[in-house]
């Protein structure tokens, strides 16, 4: 017999619609109050829509108080629809056998038809759970527009950053003098000014070390966390790149 695997049982857009009824109720509420929001009655099914939103790191439940997460809060208070996909893509991630999902099939064709079994046979999901737990994880990628009408599972927020830096580098090298010596910052046989782009905001530990001599500018909005470490005057022309990014997204 598998193992009891710990996996969601519930999609996630059903689970933002509980976090969002949450949220109206102050950001915490007792599961009595949220049920009677939501129109739903107290059940064992309403108990499942909970964990499952849990799971998703939504909501925390403690000893019966529900209250809205830091993630959560991400999503409903996100500058533009694009940063809001990313924070909501973080949250169905949050699942370990979602996030496994993803990183083995991502940029590839998802077997849908076959899923069921691939999560029996290598995942320990249980036979009865297996078919519904590949229909939250497709319905998830579909919400989320991982997920193309060929079943491709697509990389899109990979992808933005990428071009988001190729953009940069173009404006840095369209800023810089002629016969200058600057060495362009994503070049990796000659780095010069330290660039760090921080995936997660409340990581304060992948900040950067300032040395004495330094000066760092942090850029932080929109689909943009990142410190630079100024160490030379042609340095500056970094700062100006990114400021420019800035100023096309407003």
């Amino acid at each position: 017999m598998p193992k009891i695997v710990d996996y969601p049982k519930g999609t996630f857009k059903n689970s933002l619609e509980l976090a969002e009824a949450v949220s109206s109720l102050g950001g915490s509420c007792d599961r009595e109050s949220c049920a009677h929001k939501m129109g739903l009655k107290m059940s064992g099914a309403f108990g499942t829509k909970i964990g499952t939103t849990v799971k998703y790191e939504l909501i925390t439940n403690e000893r019966g108080k529900l209250q809205v997460s830091e993630l959560y809060k991400l999503i409903k208070n996100a500058y533009t629809e694009e940063e809001r996909k990313k924070f909501e893509k973080d949250a169905f991630l949050k699942p370990a056998i979602f996030l496994k999902l993803y990183e083995r099939f991502k940029g590839a064709e998802l077997p849908v038809s076959m899923l069921p079994k691939l999560l029996i046979r290598e995942y320990d999901v249980e036979e009865k759970q297996a078919t519904p737990v590949s229909k939250y994880f497709v319905s998830g990628l579909k919400y989320l527009n991982l997920l193309d009408d060929n079943n491709n599972l697509t990389n899109t927020n990979e992808d933005e950053t990428e071009e988001e830096f190729t953009e940069i580098e173009d404006d840095i090298s369209d800023t810089l003098p002629v016969n200058t010596n600057f060495t362009n910052p994503y070049n990796t046989e000659k780095p010069t000014a330290q660039i760090l782009h921080i995936e997660n905001k409340n990581d304060n530990t992948s900040r950067i070390e300032k040395e004495p001599t330094d000066f760092i500018v942090h850029i932080i909005g929109p689909g943009m966390d990142s410190q630079i470490v100024i160490k030379e005057e042609e340095d500056l022309l970094i700062v100006d790149a990114m400021l420019k990014k800035v100023k096309k997204k407003l």
